[in-house]
């Protein structure tokens, strides 16, 4: 029969290995060797389901060979069956110390014996297939715990992102990122007519990494090469030096998160440059605003500087004009005095009434200032 499973049986007797494989040969292959050193020999090379050790060996008994076995990482999970021509319980108990599954005392019963080497065969591959079902069940957690984690990240990085008010406090959060997810690269953003260029090292980008990372605005969206990688859309492009290319599942999550980054990025830089040219447009307006209450002031102060200006004349005309009047109108010098005390008071008031105006000049010139400052900083 092919491909049957191997039992290895260490006795210095050979009649005892010859009836021991006379009674399994129809189920087990069976290899037989007669001492301790030519059965550490043959495990260097080959790998028995089942091992029968006889207790009495020349050089080392039975209980020290299985401790031998059973303390190499290789071997230990081998299992081990005892023969032995005693069948007290001491011996037994010290079977059991060296490591030992089961003990058979002889002289063996060929049926009893494959009984046991079955039962133990089994254990054995049912051990191993729970050992692998516990490594499968271990990774899976992890991988799950991992990713959960990695999630955990993402969603602090979205929740961050949409509060950004700049490119440069976005790139900053991307590179953050980066580093939480244990990757080392570079960043670009690209807003219109702009470029925001930094790495996750204190070393600065490097001209060749500029390139790369200028020219993935019309690259693919995925180029790889290795351990390196090059995330790319319109307006923002990742390189990652160190992809994690010894796990495969890393390696496909850190895929999908960084497509989100990108997505997410993509979205938040339309955002703000729509944001600013808005902000633009409404400086724009405010500003003509501005100067236009500017240009009115200048015409309201020249308008008034010219009433000023023609008042006095009128002034200075009519108090002529009344002078001359009184030359002729015959009154007495008491009246003549009277009306000429009036309108020297009026003049006296008018010209009060002009300092006043002079300090509305100078808060007018204020304001004009204060409006051009506005303006500066609109």
């Amino acid at each position: 029969m092919d491909n049957k499973p191997v039992v290895l049986s260490v006795d210095d007797n050979p009649s005892e290995v010859a009836l021991i494989s006379a009674s399994l040969q129809h189920y087990y292959d069976v290899n037989g060797v007669g001492s301790s050193e030519e059965c550490l020999t043959y495990l260097q090379t080959k790998r028995p389901d089942v091992l029968l050790l006889d207790v009495n060996l020349p050089e080392t008994t039975g209980y020290e060979l299985c401790e031998l076995v059973k303390a190499n990482p290789r071997w230990s999970d081998i299992p081990v069956l005892f023969l032995s021509g005693r069948s007290e319980i001491e011996d037994r108990i010290q079977g059991y110390n060296a490591g030992g599954e089961d003990y058979l005392v002889k002289p063996v019963d060929p049926m009893e014996l494959l009984c046991k080497v079955r039962l133990l065969s089994q254990r054995h591959l049912s051990k191993a297939s729970l050992d692998n079902q516990l490594k499968l069940a271990t990774k899976t957690a992890y991988s799950a715990m991992s990713s959960f984690n990695e999630m955990g990240l993402l969603v602090n990085f979205m929740e961050g992102s949409y509060k950004c008010d700049s490119y440069s406090v976005l790139l900053g959060s991307v590179l953050s990122l980066m580093n939480q997810f244990s990757l080392s690269g570079a960043v670009q953003l690209r807003p219109k007519g702009q470029y925001f260029s930094d790495c996750t090292s204190p070393t600065p980008i490097s001209p060749l990494e500029e390139q790369l990372l200028t020219q993935g605005s019309n690259a693919r969206r995925i180029v790889s090469h290795g351990s390196r990688a090059l995330f790319n859309a319109p307006k923002i492009t990742l390189l990652v030096k160190n992809m994690p290319m010894d796990d495969e599942g890393l390696y496909g999550r850190l895929n999908d998160h960084l497509a989100i980054v990108l997505n997410a990025c993509e979205l938040k830089i339309k955002s703000l440059e729509t944001q600013f040219e808005l902000m633009l447009r409404k400086k724009s307006e405010v500003s003509i605003v501005l100067n236009e209450a500017i240009a009115h002031m200048a015409i309201f102060a020249d308008s008034l500087g010219n009433f000023k200006s023609d008042t006095h004349l009128l002034f200075q005309d009519m108090i002529v004009d009344v002078e001359e009047g009184l030359s002729r109108a015959g009154l007495s010098s008491e009246q003549e005095q009277c009306i000429l005390s009036t309108l020297e008071e009026s003049r006296d008031r008018f010209y009060k009434l002009s300092q006043e105006e002079i300090q509305v000049d100078e808060t007018l010139t204020l304001l004009k200032q204060d409006l051009n400052k506005a303006i500066d900083m609109v």
